[in-house]
């Protein structure tokens, strides 16, 4: 009537840390309980030490596949968010077709310029690819140490965890292919924590690890330079240090500007600088433009395009693009945590890019 069924389901690393099991029950569950008298299901448990069982169990690093599983779930959970804002709010007002990418009347002869040549099928290709990774059972085996000096300005410390994680990622094998923990320290040894995130009164402050870990997790298998990894979790690291508003208008050129993305049904906001978002445009972007729009393009610059276009592969060309996401975007969505603790890390999933 049941049989025990063990399957390596690939890219599921806490089923298997967990050795989890699946049980094929092919009877009527009603007639299964009459003749058992079935009260639960004991599994055996071997007693493990603590602090360090734990993450035998429950590994913090996730894969690829468990990430893109926290989307799933998240996205999950927006019929019964929807239904709770129209119960506070009332009736929602429809804004427009879902399919919506821009304004066609902004371009000439009412047609979007064209998907960009650097959005290339093998350029997608790359980025879609699916690892397939076994789960490490030795947590900790790889331990890294990022070191502050709380007494540092911005830009000192800045480079100096941009030369720290460049010196990690350049070693010889790729730390790129190890599940990793983290830990960010002070001058004093303690573990820093997020100083400006906004906590209720007697809860802790994020410890940065956690989102150093998760960014790494998030970047380390896709075609992410490794200056684009180190760059990344150094500014969120100078983001979470310092007052994050502050840091962008004096790291990022041009000043911060917010943007809004969706992609895979996940809707996510952020920061990027005004002028790097600038240089990541296609050159002849004004070209498609009617003239008196092409006149504001030149005034406004990178908010008229955002207003007018939000589809990124008709918008940007894909390597400064790349850039641009990993080394600005990232960092400031994952300071800004509007989904919790899910995020965007890969550019081509992305539908939408807009202003917020």
């Amino acid at each position: 009537m049941v049989r025990i069924v063990e399957i390596d389901v690939r890219n599921l690393w806490r089923l298997k840390a967990q050795h989890g099991l699946f049980l094929d029950v092919r009877v009527d569950e009603n007639m299964f309980v009459m003749f058992t008298y079935l009260l639960h299901i004991e599994f055996p448990l071997k007693p493990v030490p603590e602090p360090e069982g734990y993450e035998l169990i429950y590994p913090a690093n996730k894969s690829h596949l468990e990430l893109l599983l926290d989307q799933y779930f998240l996205v999950e959970t927006y019929p019964e968010r929807e239904k709770r804002l129209l119960e506070m709010f009332g009736a929602k007002i429809e804004v427009g077709d879902s399919r919506f990418i821009g304004e066609a009347s902004s371009f000439r002869d009412a047609a979007f310029p064209p998907i960009h040549s650097s959005w290339s099928k093998e350029c997608l290709d790359r980025w879609q690819h699916e690892p397939d990774e076994p789960h490490l059972a030795n947590p900790g085996a790889g331990h890294e140490i990022l070191r502050i000096d709380e007494k540092a300005d911005l830009e000192t410390t800045l480079e100096t965890l941009k030369a720290q994680m460049s010196g990690l990622l350049g070693r010889t094998p790729s730390p790129r292919s190890l599940q990793l923990s983290w830990s960010v320290r002070d001058s004093g040894g303690r573990e820093a924590l997020d100083l400006h995130e906004e906590v209720d009164a007697g809860d802790e402050r994020s410890s940065l690890a956690k989102y150093v870990r998760i960014i790494f997790d998030g970047m380390r298998t896709k075609p992410y330079t490794d200056e684009n990894i180190a760059i990344a979790i150094a500014t969120y690291v100078c983001l979470a240090r310092f007052r994050g508003w502050e840091a962008m208008k004096s790291l990022w050129a041009g000043g911060p500007l917010g943007i809004e993305m969706d992609g895979a049904s996940v809707r996510s906001r952020g920061f990027c600088g005004r002028t790097a978002l600038a240089k990541a445009l296609v050159p002849e972007f004004a070209s498609y433009l009617v003239q008196a729009e092409a006149e504001a393009f030149r005034e406004q610059s990178v908010e008229l395009a955002l207003a007018v276009l939000i589809d990124p592969q008709r918008m940007f060309v894909f390597e400064k693009f790349k850039d641009l996401f990993a080394e600005q975007v990232v960092p400031s969505i994952v300071q800004m945590r509007i989904e919790g603790d899910v995020f965007h890390f890969n550019p081509v999933s992305l539908r939408v890019f807009g202003l917020s």
